[in-house]
């Protein structure tokens, strides 16, 4: 179970890549071809597979393929090492699994929502806090959120 934990701990940055992949069409062996240096699509297979971390060198080049920020990749390389060091325990109770998919769908939750401008804050914690019973929410955002 513990090699099981760890092995999907590694991934969380590999699914994040391949998803990125295959959203914009490309394959592992193009994504690799883009890479200054250019790497092998065994190499592309192993970061995606969680074998091998994505080299920092690296970020900036796989982010462009992806047509991501920068930002958002490191974001997903820190979860997952936050995720390793707490060996997958959190200092909050309310954390959820990232590769789980609640944990994918609160992570698109929070990427839209960091997106949004002000006004869309707020009308998604008030539609969000109407269907979950959930008034915190609107207290939050206008906190928070704007």
């Amino acid at each position: 179970m513990e090699a099981e934990n760890s092995n999907k701990r590694l991934k969380i940055v590999g699914q994040f890549i391949r998803s990125g992949r295959e959203k914009v069409g490309i394959s592992q062996r193009e994504l690799g071809l883009k890479l200054n240096p250019a790497v092998t699509t065994q190499f592309i297979s192993n970061v995606e597979r969680g074998i091998t971390p994505l080299p920092v060198d690296h970020v900036a080049a796989v982010a462009r393929a992806l047509e991501l920020s920068e930002s958002d990749l490191y974001a997903v390389m820190e979860r997952e090492y936050a995720f390793k060091i707490t060996g997958g325990r959190s200092v909050s109770s309310n954390t959820v699994d990232p590769t789980s998919p609640v944990g994918q769908i609160v992570d698109a939750v929070a990427t839209a929502f960091e997106k949004a401008d002000s006004g869309r804050r707020r009308e998604w914690a008030e539609i969000t806090a109407r269907i979950l019973n959930a008034p915190n929410l609107i207290d939050l955002v206008k906190k928070y959120g704007s």
